[in-house]
C-alpha cells in the first residue's frame, strides 16, 4: 500500500519505492545557506548515466559522510 500524507510541514511517502523521472532532486534551506547560487541540486541524474553528489559544487559546505561502512570502487569490470 502507498500512502503520501502531508502532516504540519511534512509530507510523508509510505512507499516500498519512491521513483521519479526528475534529472535533479534538490534540497534547499534557504535559512540555511552561507552562499553558493541559485541551484542546491543534491542528487542528479548524470549525463554518463550516473550519480553525482553535490553537482556543481551547489553546497559550498561539502558533503558529510557520517558512519560510512564502505565506499566501493567500480572500475568498469564489475
Amino acid at each position: 500500500m502507498t500512502d503520501i500524507r502531508f502532516t504540519g510541514d511534512w509530507v510523508v511517502a509510505d512507499a516500498t519505492v519512491l521513483k521519479t523521472s526528475a534529472n535533479d532532486l534538490m534540497l534547499d534551506a534557504p535559512s540555511r545557506r552561507v552562499g553558493g547560487g541559485d541551484h542546491r541540486r543534491a542528487l542528479v541524474h548524470d549525463f554518463t548515466d550516473g550519480l553525482t553528489v553535490n553537482w556543481n559544487t551547489d553546497y559550498p559546505g561539502g558533503v558529510t559522510l557520517n558512519g560510512t561502512r564502505a565506499i566501493n570502487a567500480f572500475d568498469g569490470n564489475d
